[in-house]
C-alpha cells in the first residue's frame, strides 16, 4: 500500500495526492490518505490550520487509520512530524522522505509499500514523456458532483471570453517563506501575455481572485473590464479559475492547480521565477523539512513563463 501525508492547504495536498496515485497505479495497490497532520495548529512555523480539502475531488483513495501509519509518524504533532523528517527522516529515501523541493526521480522508483512525506511540487511526477499519469490527474481531480448554478454562470462567463486569472496570494503569506509577489510582477505578466496573444486577440475581461480580494479592490487594478471574484468554497474558486484562458499565477499551488488543470489548448501561464522568498531563504530554511531553493526550475511544466 502507499501512503501519502496530507498537510497544507488544497494545492499542497493535491500535489501530495498526485505522487501517491502514480505510484498506487504503476504497482496496483491501494493509495492511502494520511491526514493525521490536518485541523493542526502547529507553533514551530505559525502554520495556518488546515483542513482535509480533496474531498470534493473524484479521488481515489481512502483515508487511513492510525493503526495504518509508520509507527514514528503516529504523533500527531506537526514539530514533531518535521524535526523528525529534517534528522533521521531526510536520510531514510526507503520511507519516502522528501530532501530538498523539486523533481526527484528516485521516488517514482519506489516500492510498492511506501510512506510519503513531503510536498512533491513539480509537474514531472505525473507528467512527462516517460511518466504520462496526467489523464489520471486530471480525471481524480474532477468534481464528484454538479456545482451550485451561482458558480457556474461565473464559470461560464470566464469560459466564453478571451479571459485572464489573475491570483493575488496574501493573508498566510506576509513574511513568511512565500512572502507576497510585488505588484511589477503583476504588471510585467500582463505586459508579457498581450506580447505572447497570437495576432488580432486581445484580453477581454481579467478575472481577480485572491484570499483577501478586498484589498485587491483597493490595490489591484487594470486598464481593462475586470471582475472582483468574491472568495467562496476553495475547490469552486479553483474550477472558476480553471475556466478562464489565460493565466498570471501567484506563488501558489492553488493558482498552480488552477492554470494546471485549465483545459484551454492556447493558454498562456505566467508565473513568478522565484517561488520563495530567495533572499531571506538563509533565515528561514532551519523552518522546514526541506531545504528552501532559490530556483525551482522543475516546479512548472515547459511551456509556462517564469518572470
Amino acid at each position: 500500500m502507499i501512503i501519502t501525508r496530507l498537510t497544507g492547504g488544497l494545492g499542497n495536498q493535491m500535489f501530495q495526492y498526485a505522487l501517491g496515485r502514480v505510484l498506487s497505479i504503476k504497482h496496483a495497490v491501494p493509495l492511502g490518505l494520511d491526514t493525521s497532520l490536518l485541523g493542526k495548529k502547529s507553533t514551530f512555523n505559525n502554520d495556518t490550520v488546515r483542513e482535509f480539502g480533496l474531498g470534493d475531488f473524484a479521488i481515489q483513495a481512502d483515508i487511513v487509520p492510525v493503526a495504518k501509519i509508520p509507527f514514528v509518524y503516529r504523533i500527531n504533532n506537526p514539530l514533531f512530524a518535521r524535526i523528525y523528517d529534517l534528522t533521521i527522516g531526510r536520510w531514510q529515501s526507503k520511507n519516502g522522505v522528501e530532501k530538498k523541493h523539486g523533481f526527484d526521480p528516485s521516488m517514482l522508483r519506489l516500492g510498492s509499500n511506501v510512506f510519503l512525506s513531503g510536498f512533491w511540487q513539480s509537474y514531472a511526477y505525473f507528467s512527462g514523456p516517460e511518466n504520462d499519469y496526467e489523464k489520471y490527474i486530471r480525471a481524480d481531480f474532477r468534481l464528484r458532483e454538479e456545482v451550485p448554478e451561482t458558480i457556474q454562470k461565473i464559470a461560464e462567463a470566464a469560459r466564453v471570453k478571451n479571459t485572464l486569472c489573475v491570483h493575488v496570494r496574501r493573508t498566510d503569506y506576509v513574511g513568511t517563506v512565500h512572502d507576497v509577489v510585488a505588484a511589477d510582477y503583476y504588471h510585467a505578466a500582463l505586459s508579457r501575455i498581450e506580447q505572447e496573444l497570437p495576432p488580432g486577440q486581445k484580453i477581454e475581461t481579467i478575472y481577480i481572485f485572491s484570499d483577501d480580494i478586498d484589498w485587491c479592490r483597493q490595490h489591484v487594478s487594470f486598464a481593462y473590464d475586470t471582475v472582483y471574484v468574491d472568495q467562496h468554497k476553495d475547490v469552486y474558486d479553483m474550477y472558476i479559475m480553471s475556466q478562464c484562458k489565460h493565466f498570471i499565477i501567484a506563488n501558489s499551488t492553488f493558482s498552480w492547480w488552477a492554470a494546471w488543470l485549465a483545459e484551454y489548448p492556447g493558454k498562456i501561464v505566467i508565473a513568478p521565477k522565484y517561488w520563495f522568498a530567495h533572499t531571506k531563504s538563509s533565515d528561514l530554511s532551519t523552518k522546514s523539512s526541506v531545504d528552501i531553493p532559490t530556483d525551482t526550475p522543475t516546479l512548472t511544466p515547459p511551456t509556462w513563463i517564469r518572470i
